[in-house]
């Protein structure tokens, strides 16, 4: 069990993010609530096993993010949508789990399975899109909460 160390600030030029808050706060988080500005599925590479133990505890998670999503994350958006079946697949789930093939290293199957995985009736993956009042720049307001 990693001992998580709260702090009032993190930063990322000054902290180990990985190593020292994302590890240790999903490791037993149910439900993992971040305001960001931006967001990328890329962000689930170096904390894929925890993401996975998440989602097999059937923890969530739900962001509030700027609309500014990589082409590859608006494909993965897009396909969880049109191939739910595939992906909502036991045998896909497997597939991440076992690792056989390295897959659970494809974080864009890991972010499109979450889309579309349903807990208690609401997506393990929650992504909504803030838009500034004026509709110029960018919603980058930062802020994390962690449900045990």
């Amino acid at each position: 069990m990693i001992r998580f160390e709260p702090k009032m600030n993190w930063s990322s030029s000054n902290d180990d993010l990985i190593a020292s808050f994302y590890r240790p706060v999903l490791e037993n988080a149910v439900l993992y609530q971040r305001k960001a500005g931006y967001f990328s599925s890329t962000s689930f590479v170096q904390i894929t096993d925890e993401i996975i133990e998440l989602i097999e505890r059937r923890g969530r998670i739900q962001l509030i993010t700027s609309p500014n999503f990589s082409a590859q994350d608006k494909q993965i958006i897009e396909k969880s949508v049109e191939e739910r079946e595939r992906i909502i697949s036991e045998s896909f789930l497997n597939d991440l789990t076992e690792d056989t093939e390295g897959t659970k290293f494809d974080f864009a199957k890991l972010m499109a399975y979450m889309l579309i995985n349903k807990v208690d009736g609401h997506p393990q993956l929650e992504i909504k899109i803030a838009m500034t009042n004026d509709g110029e720049g960018i919603f980058h307001e930062k802020l994390g909460v962690v449900h045990y």
